[in-house]
């Protein structure tokens, strides 16, 4: 490529032509779905509390969940150990059927 006047021919390489074009599509689509993300996660913002009761329902419904899950007539609490912003947490025992006693931190959810 030269210099050249604007009355003159000027020689373009299309491979140069294509690959700006590709960059710039590329770097376009980049910036529009990144500012639809944010405007989306902008919108969408959630109350911590009200996440964590989203969260827990669904691990809770799931049945990943089921070999966890544990009978409260297995489970004795003990002393009070901690305190969290969803709940208590305390010192429990599980004792299951023809299994030896487990020492646990049994979390409980508060009722906000």
């Amino acid at each position: 490529m030269y210099f050249a006047s604007f009355l003159e021919h000027v020689y373009v390489d299309p491979k140069l032509v294509g690959s700006v074009t590709a960059v710039l599509v590329v770097v376009l689509v980049a910036a529009t779905f990144c500012t639809v993300r944010i405007v989306k996660r902008l919108r969408y913002r959630l109350d911590p509390t009200q996440l964590f009761k989203e969260v827990l329902e669904d691990i809770v419904g799931s049945e990943k969940m089921e070999p966890w899950l544990k009978k409260r007539r297995d489970l004795y609490l003990d002393e009070l150990i901690g305190e969290g912003e969803f709940g208590h947490v305390r010192k429990g025992v599980l004792r299951e059927d023809r299994q030896q006693a487990v020492i646990v931190a049994a979390k409980t959810l508060s009722q906000r």
